[in-house]
């Protein structure tokens, strides 16, 4: 049996907007919906570099394995509370 490990994300051009301290967060639930599988925080001044473009989104795939190196790694939060963490930091860091 083969694993996937890519999971699938979607923003709409129309509600992107790059601000100094903004940020995507991307949430897997576990299967009941109940739990924090994986997430990413993400930059949106970074989104579009990551980011497929077409017409009228930014489509990202990165992967939930704790072992990939994907272009994704360096936002991956594998437990909620380095979710927590990133987010506080960049709550800490806007005026």
């Amino acid at each position: 049996m083969m694993r996937v490990y890519a999971v699938h994300f979607e923003i709409r051009r129309a509600t992107f907007k790059v601000e100094r301290y903004a940020a995507a967060i991307f949430i897997l639930t576990s299967e009941n919906g109940y739990g924090v599988e994986c997430a990413w925080v993400v930059p949106m001044k970074d989104l579009p570099a990551l980011a497929r473009a077409t017409e009228k989104k930014f489509v990202l795939r990165p992967s939930k394995s704790v072992s990939s190196n994907d272009r994704f790694s360096k936002f991956r939060c594998n437990t909620t509370a380095y979710l927590y963490q990133r987010v506080m930091t960049l709550l800490d860091e806007a005026p």
